[in-house]
């Protein structure tokens, strides 16, 4: 007998002779992801805590503001003006190339939502900034009565307006399409209009009040909307599999899901050419999505559940399982053979193993003692091993000949 931590098939796959991997990948679905809950969320609370702040610290943030000026007046008028005009250009800039770049690949859909984002963001911007108004001093509203800022808005008395549009559409704008853009992307732009909301805030001469709340609007808009039309689905599929794996050398006839019973990543089996049967752990954002998620819950929970801070990335998680995997299978530990590790998709990975004859033990109706025996002394050879599993149960204990050690 023989049990290794893999997940075993409960339906043959479909056999499709001759598959090629055409040139242009077919539109994604769109999910709706608990994410954008959590963030939503996060996003009224932002909102909440911009207009506490505006309320209990508004002379403070006054204060801030001269000490700001002070230092300001001693830099040359071109280090004072041209930083915060130069960022502003460049982010509605972007904005304006993002949209048209929409319009002129006709990605219709995509174009309409980062509009309605940017608009939408915008105006609740607007109305954000109204609220705190109402909530702060005299004397710090007096503060916005002045002229010449750049791309800030006005209000119908004149006065610089506490919220920035342009911010909260930009924010919203990122958060719409961190569904569909490669994460170093994402994070680069995040980098340019976090350098914006912070220079453009603190030079332009009024108190940094609506900072937050513009980010929390901007948050709302966009997890609104996702959650309302959908967010790509970047979970790997079939051809980024066969895609990932060709450039590591992995030639497979076909690939098909596995219906059972999987956490934290997507079962498939393929076929490689010379006829290996393979196991295939697809992961993606949403996957890494919903170990966080599982985190957050166990630390709500349990507190000192142990866990270790969550990888930085999907890659460094598969990495660390294919690391140790190997660790496992050189020390003794019967476990499956790593054949290919291969980036799959937008920011997705998968992991190819030898595919093992046999079931699950959680498709096993009835284990005997014998068996149940066996797998705790793999359990405790990999503890002697300093190797934990992290997810011991029966759909992850593999059974190759039953009742015959």
């Amino acid at each position: 007998m023989r049990i290794v931590n893999v997940i075993a098939p409960t339906e043959p796959p479909v056999v499709r002779e001759g598959l090629t991997v055409p040139a242009v990948h077919p539109h994604r679905r769109h999910v709706r992801s608990p994410v954008d809950v959590l963030r939503l969320v996060i996003a009224f609370g932002l909102v909440g805590i911009g207009l506490l702040i505006a309320n209990l610290f508004d002379t403070a943030f006054l204060g801030l503001r001269d000490d700001g000026q002070a230092l300001m007046d001693d830099l040359p008028s071109w280090a004072r003006d041209v930083p915060p005009v130069t960022l502003a250009v460049v982010v509605a800039g972007s904005v304006a190339l993002a949209l048209g770049w929409m319009l002129l690949t006709t990605r219709y859909r995509r174009f309409l939502l980062l509009s309605a984002g940017f608009g939408i963001a915008a105006g609740l911007s607007i109305v954000a900034g109204e609220l705190v108004t109402a909530v702060i001093d005299e004397p710090v509203a007096a503060a916005f009565d002045i002229e010449g800022v750049f791309l800030r808005y006005y209000d119908a008395a004149g006065r610089v307006h506490p919220g920035d549009p342009l911010l909260a559409g930009s924010v919203a704008m990122l958060g719409l399409a961190s569904s569909y853009l490669p994460r170093g992307l994402n994070r680069r732009l995040g980098v340019l209009v976090g350098s914006y909301a912070i220079v453009s805030t603190f030079t332009a001469g009024v108190p940094a009040l609506g900072l937050i709340t513009d980010v929390g609007v901007g948050l709302i808009t966009a997890s609104l909307l996702l959650l309302i039309f959908g967010r790509h689905d970047l979970a790997p599929d079939e051809l980024d599999i066969l895609r990932g794996l060709h450039a590591v050398g992995l030639q497979l006839d076909r690939v098909e899901p596995m219906s059972v019973d999987a956490r934290g990543s997507a079962p498939w089996e393929a076929v490689s050419s010379d006829g290996q049967r393979v196991f295939i752990k697809a992961l993606g954002r949403d996957q890494r999505s919903a170990d966080l998620l599982f985190r957050l819950y166990r630390w709500l929970r349990f507190r000192l559940s142990g866990d270790r801070l969550p990888f930085a990335s999907v890659r460094r998680s598969v990495e660390h399982e294919a690391l140790v995997s190997l660790q496992a299978a050189a020390l003794g530990v019967a476990t499956p053979r790593i054949i290919g590790v291969a980036e799959a998709g937008v920011d997705g990975m998968v992991l190819a193993y030898e595919r093992l004859d046999g079931r699950s033990a959680d498709h096993v109706a009835d284990i005997d003692d014998q068996t149940l025996d066996a797998t705790w002394r793999m359990v405790s050879q990999l503890h002697s091993k300093r190797i934990a599993h992290r997810d011991l149960r029966l759909a992850n204990i593999f059974i190759d000949r039953l009742g015959k050690p």
